[in-house]
């Protein structure tokens, strides 16, 4: 396994290593190695299913259920995207992305007070989440992928969810973080 850091303050890409042989691949996606390297103990696991052009997020929970989340792409492709959002921080509002798929099999750490999101850029994609917190709906929250603040490289036809459709924008709820 290999973690290396990306831009912006703690969030990393983790890079397994595969052994490939005749008959396929063999990886170890996770360990606890990862867990002590991160300083994490996740708890749970969850995944999803998308469809080509789908964007989820930007999505955080706020302080005491903030998550760290490690993120792998086991069928498909996707731009795995981090947004600073920890309100005193000197990179507050910018963002990394990283391509990850189940071919590359690249895994993106995104620790707490930083926004997720993906988009899928292969007809369907799942994506697993590891989440060292469980998830609270009264501390759910979302950020438009589209702020212009922001400014993800994004085009006006991703598909959002009606939530992330109508979902405030970063200046709008600074305050509140």
């Amino acid at each position: 396994m290999e973690i290396f850091d990306l831009d912006l303050d703690g969030v990393k890409v983790i890079t397994p290593k595969v052994f490939h042989d005749t008959r396929g691949y063999l990886l170890e996606s996770y360990n606890t190695k990862i867990s002590e390297a991160l300083g994490v103990n996740f708890i749970q696991d969850n995944e999803s299913f998308s469809l080509k052009d789908v964007f989820r997020g930007l999505h955080y929970q706020l302080s005491p259920h903030d998550q760290n989340k490690l993120i792998r792409c086991i069928y498909g492709e996707v731009v795995d995207y981090v947004v600073d959002i920890r309100k005193n921080s000197p990179t507050f509002g910018k963002w990394v992305s990283f391509t990850i798929s189940s071919d590359n099999k690249h895994q993106i750490f995104c620790p707490a007070g930083f926004a997720h999101g993906f988009f899928v850029l292969s007809q369907t994609a799942r994506v697993l989440y590891k989440v060292d917190k469980p998830y609270n709906h009264e501390h759910d929250r979302n950020i438009h992928a589209l702020d212009p603040d922001i400014n993800l490289d994004l085009d006006d036809n991703i598909h959002l969810s009606g939530k992330d459709k109508t979902a405030p924008f970063l200046r709008d709820i600074k305050n509140k973080l």
